[in-house]
C-alpha cells in the first residue's frame, strides 16, 4: 500500500530564544504493520531517523513502533506528566491517521474500525496532548504528525474526511506545517524515508531558526518532487527556536568560514545582503521567477532585503553554514481574491451576484476565490442571463452577450359582433 502522508506541526513559542541549557523531551511513535489496514512502507524508518536526529539535538527520546491503542495511551500519559519538568517537549507520529467529525485521530496497529463511530473508541485522539501543550505555556511544545491522508479502512466511507484538518483556535506563537497542500499527496521518496521527513531532519541539524527550517524544507521538497509537492505552513510564532543546540541569532556571526546562499525569488528588484551587525555584503538586481547564487558569504546570520525602488518588499534573516549551500525562496503571499470587471452587451444591465444587486454593467468588483451565481437583467427586451462562475486568481473579467427576446406575434383582430334579438323556441324533436 502506498503511503500517502500529511504532516502537521504545532509549535507553541513563548517569545524568546532557548539556550543550550534547556531540557528537551520527545515521544515518537511509528505505526506500519496494521492488522486490519495493510502495511505502510516508511513509518518505522521515519521514526528511527527522527529518533536519532532528536537524540543528537539533545532530546531525551522515548520511541514506540507498531504500537497498539493501550501502549499509545500509556506512553502519552507518561509523556504529558513529564512535560512540566522540561523546557522543550516534542511529539512525533508516523502512520495512519483519520479525521472524523472535525477530530484528528492517530490509528493504532490493532484498530478495528468498521464505521466512523468506532474511531472514537479504536483510535488515539490527539486532543489530550494538545491540551497538555496548551497548559505548558511559556515553554516550547512541538507536535509533528506524519500520517496517511486516505481512509485505510474501506469497509466504511461516511463520516471520515480526507486528510487531517488544522486544529482551530491556535494560540499566538504557533506554527502549523503540512507536508503538502491539503487534498494533495505526499511522496514516499525514492529511499527508505518519506520525502518530507527526510528533508526535515536535514534542516533540523542546521543552525537556523525554526521558521527557516520549514521554509528550507519546502524548497528542498519542491526541488526533489519537481514542484509536485509543496509543504505549507501557517505561522503565528512570536519568538525564535533553534533545534541545533547552542544557536543564537545575535552572535552566530562569530563562526568561521563561508558558505553559499541560493535565492529563489518571486520578486523583481534589488537584493541587498548585510551581516547581523549591518555590514554590507552583497547587492544584486534580480527578476521574478529566477534563481541566484551568492558565494563566499561569511558563516553566521545574514539579513536579506529585496527592494522595489526604495521600498523593502521582502526581508528575512538566514543562517549561512560554512561549506554548505543554504536555499531560500522569497515567496509572495498567495492572494485570496481578485478584482474583475463584469461587462455585457448591451451595456447597462443590472448585475446580481448571489441574488444581491451590485450595479449596472460595466461593473468592477472584488471577489474571493469561490463559486458565485452571476445574473444579468437588461430589461424586458432581453432574456435574463444566469451562470455559476468559479472565481480564481486568473479571473480578471467576465463578458456576456444577452439574448434579445423573440418578436411577439401580431395582434389577432377581433371579429365584428351581430346583435340577435331575444325570442323563444321549442326544444326537442318536432316528430315526437
Amino acid at each position: 500500500m502506498k503511503k500517502i502522508s500529511i504532516l502537521l506541526v504545532f509549535v507553541f513559542l513563548c517569545g524568546f530564544v532557548f539556550s543550550q541549557q534547556e531540557k528537551r523531551i520527545a515521544l515518537i511513535i511509528g505505526n506500519a504493520a496494521y492488522q486490519n489496514g495493510g502495511t505502510l512502507k516508511n513509518p518505522v524508518n521515519d521514526v528511527n531517523l527522527m529518533a536519532t536526529t532528536l537524540q543528537s539535538l539533545g532530546f531525551e527520546v522515548t520511541k514506540l513502533t507498531n504500537a497498539n491503542l493501550k501502549q499509545m495511551q500509556q506512553a502519552a500519559i507518561t509523556f504529558t506528566n513529564k512535560i512540566p519538568n522540561y523546557d522543550v517537549a516534542l511529539f512525533y507520529y508516523a502512520g495512519h491517521g483519520v479525521q472524523v467529525n472535525g477530530v484528528n485521530y492517530l490509528v493504532p496497529v490493532d484498530a478495528v474500525m468498521n464505521d466512523a463511530l468506532s474511531t472514537k473508541y479504536e483510535a488515539f485522539d490527539i486532543s489530550d496532548i494538545n491540551y497538555a501543550f496548551a497548559q505548558n505555556s511559556g515553554k516550547m511544545n512541538i507536535m509533528i504528525l506524519d500520517a496517511c491522508r486516505d481512509n485505510p479502512f474501506r469497509s466504511w466511507q461516511r463520516g471520515s474526511d480526507r486528510g487531517f484538518k488544522a486544529v482551530g483556535n491556535q494560540a499566538a506563537g504557533t506554527i502549523i506545517a503540512f507536508a503538502t497542500r491539503e487534498g494533495e499527496t505526499a511522496s514516499d521518496g525514492t529511499g527508505s524515508n518519506g520525502l518530507y521527513t527526510q528533508e526535515l531532519v536535514k534542516q533540523m541539524k542546521i543552525e537556523q531558526d525554526i521558521n527557516s527550517v520549514f521554509k528550507n524544507t519546502r524548497v528542498a521538497v519542491l526541488a526533489a518532487s519537481n514542484n509536485k509537492q509543496c509543504p505549507q505552513e501557517w505561522d503565528m510564532t512570536t519568538g525564535s527556536f533553534y533545534f541545533k543546540k547552542g544557536s543564537n541569532p545575535d552572535n552566530n556571526n562569530q563562526s568561521t568560514g563561508s558558505g553559499t546562499l541560493k535565492l529563489i525569488t518571486d520578486y523583481t528588484g534589488n537584493v541587498k545582503i548585510t551581516s547581523a551587525t549591518g555590514s554590507h555584503l552583497e547587492t544584486k538586481t534580480v527578476s521574478a521567477g529566477s534563481t541566484y547564487d551568492f558565494y563566499n558569504l561569511p558563516a553566521g546570520v545574514v539579513i536579506i532585503n529585496i527592494y522595489s525602488g526604495s521600498t523593502v518588499v521582502w526581508t528575512q534573516k538566514v543562517m549561512i553554514t560554512a561549506g554548505q549551500t543554504t536555499t531560500i525562496h522569497a515567496q509572495k503571499d498567495e492572494p485570496t481574491n481578485t478584482t474583475l470587471t463584469i461587462s455585457s452587451s448591451p451595456s447597462g444591465a443590472s448585475v446580481y451576484i448571489d441574488d444581491v444587486y451590485y450595479g449596472t454593467t460595466p461593473y468592477t468588483v472584488t471577489l474571493n476565490f469561490q463559486t458565485y451565481n452571476i445574473k444579468l437583467d437588461a430589461g424586458a427586451d432581453y432574456e435574463i442571463y444566469k451562470q455559476n462562475v468559479n472565481i480564481t486568481k486568473s479571473t480578471t473579467s467576465l463578458n456576456y452577450t444577452l439574448t434579445k427576446r423573440e418578436t411577439p406575434p401580431p395582434d389577432i383582430p377581433i371579429p365584428e359582433t351581430v346583435f340577435i334579438k331575444g325570442g323563444n323556441f321549442q326544444m326537442g324533436s318536432n316528430d315526437g
